[in-house]
């Protein structure tokens, strides 16, 4: 990725997320939990959207205890998905649901 790509990814994000921590690196995105964003320039990684390009933004938000939701987005082409964590209060452990792709209608 280069450093322009990641300095305008760096802007956007801190305009619509100004109180976001901004985190280098994650290469399983099952282990990024923290909220914030990361930067994606892995060429090895794992629990990713399967045949996403591998380098882009990575959002984490949620309460970390019972709720995460990861967005994740690609800059060429420029493509969104999301997934989430969710653990019943009642249960010890929780999961991650499938990546789902976001997908768009341009309107005139």
């Amino acid at each position: 990725m280069s450093l322009q790509t990641k300095d305008l990814t760096t802007s956007v994000i801190s305009e619509l997320l100004p109180t976001a921590i901004l985190l280098r690196g994650c290469s399983d995105f099952d282990t990024c939990l923290r909220p914030g964003h990361y930067t994606v320039t892995a060429e090895q990684w794992t629990n990713h959207p399967k045949g996403a390009y591998k380098y882009g933004a990575l959002i984490v938000f949620g309460n970390t205890e019972n709720f995460i939701a990861q967005v994740y987005i690609t800059h060429n082409p420029p493509l969104m998905y999301f997934r989430v964590y969710y653990k019943p209060w009642n249960l010890s452990n929780g999961s991650w649901k499938p990546w789902q792709m976001v997908t768009s209608i341009e309107v005139s």
